[in-house]
C-alpha cells in the first residue's frame, strides 16, 4: 500500500479517474492518503451515478456540489425519487459549469418542482430527462425559461405533457429527442421553423407524426444529419421524397412506416450524403 500512495496526487487522480463512481467512496476511506484524492474536485468534473440509483438523496447531492467546488461539468441520475428540488436548486448554483445534467427514471417529483418553483436561469447545455411522469405543462414551461440556452434537449416518455409548443422558445437547439410522447404534428411544426439549427432529431413513437412534419423538416432543416422517427405509421413516400432538401442527412430510421418504400431509400441515398438507414421492415441497409 504504501508505493501507491507515495505515487504523485496527479498520477493518484488518473488512476482514480478510472475506477466507478459508485466505489470510490469505499476506495476513499482505506487511507488518509486515498481520502485525500477522492476529496479532490478535479476528480468529480464528470459523474456518473446511475448505477447509485435510489441511494442518490439530498445529502450526497449536497456532497457533491460541496467537493466539486463549482468543477462538476457532466452528471447521470436514474431512479432517485428521494432528491428534491432544493437539492437540485443548490446543485445547480453550485455547478456553474455543468454542461450536461440527466436524470432518468420514473418519480423524479423533485426535478419537476424545481421547474416550477424557481425563474434562475442556468448555463447548462444538454438536458436529458427520461420517464419524468411528474412533468407536465408548467413544469415544461419553467423548464424553458430556466435552460434558455439549451442546444440539446431530450425529453422522452413524459406522458403529462399536453403542449410542446413552448419549445419552440429555444433557438438554439442542434439536437432534440422526443420520443414516446403525444407530441402533435402542428406543435412540431412549429418548433421546427423556429429552431433550424437542428442537425439530430429524434421523433420515435410519435404517434400522432404525419407526412406534414416531414416536410416542415424538409423545408427548414437544411443542416439536419441524424432523423430517427420509428413507429409513426403515418409517414408516407410523399414526404420522404423531400427529404432530398437536405443534402448532409446521414442517418435515417423509418422503421414500421410500411406506406415509405425501397425505391424512395435508394433515391434519398443517391440525394443525400445518407450512410445508415433503418428501413420499415427493420433491417439495416449502408451505403458508401
Amino acid at each position: 500500500m504504501s508505493l501507491i500512495t507515495e505515487l504523485p496526487l496527479e498520477i493518484l487522480i488518473r488512476i482514480f479517474r478510472h475506477l466507478p463512481r459508485a466505489s470510490l467512496y469505499h476506495v476513499g476511506l482505506t487511507c488518509r492518503s486515498f481520502y485525500r484524492v477522492y476529496k479532490q474536485p478535479s476528480l468529480w468534473t464528470c459523474v456518473d451515478w446511475r448505477p447509485l440509483g435510489s441511494r442518490v438523496t439530498d445529502d450526497v447531492l449536497t456532497w457533491l456540489s460541496c467537493t466539486t467546488q463549482g468543477q462538476l461539468r457532466q452528471l447521470w441520475l436514474k431512479d432517485c425519487p428521494e432528491v428534491t428540488s432544493t437539492a437540485y436548486r443548490l446543485l445547480l448554483e453550485g455547478s456553474p459549469r455543468l454542461t450536461y445534467f440527466s436524470v432518468k427514471g420514473r418519480h423524479h417529483f423533485g426535478l419537476p418542482a424545481l421547474f416550477e418553483g424557481t425563474r434562475t436561469t442556468w448555463p447548462c447545455l444538454h438536458l436529458e430527462v427520461v420517464n419524468a411522469t411528474g412533468m407536465g405543462d408548467q413544469s415544461l414551461n419553467g423548464l424553458v425559461q430556466q435552460f434558455p440556452n439549451l442546444q440539446h434537449l431530450d425529453l422522452i416518455h413524459c406522458h403529462n405533457i399536453r403542449s410542446f409548443q413552448v419549445l419552440a422558445s429555444l433557438i438554439h437547439l442542434e439536437s432534440l429527442d422526443l420520443s414516446h410522447n403525444g407530441v402533435k404534428s402542428e406543435e412540431l411544426n412549429i418548433i421546427i421553423q423556429r429552431c433550424s439549427n437542428i442537425k439530430v432529431l429524434v421523433l420515435d413513437l410519435c404517434y400522432r407524426l404525419e407526412d406534414s412534419v416531414i416536410e416542415t423538416i424538409a423545408a427548414h432543416l437544411p443542416q439536419l444529419r441524424h432523423l430517427s422517427v420509428n413507429y409513426c405509421v403515418n409517414i408516407t413516400n410523399v414526404s420522404v421524397l423531400q427529404l432530398d432538401r437536405c443534402p448532409g442527412l446521414e442517418f435515417l430510421a423509418l422503421r414500421s412506416c410500411h406506406d415509405v418504400t425501397e425505391d424512395v431509400l435508394e433515391y434519398i441515398a443517391s440525394a443525400t450524403a445518407l450512410k445508415q438507414a433503418h428501413t420499415p421492415l427493420g433491417k439495416w441497409r449502408f451505403w458508401a
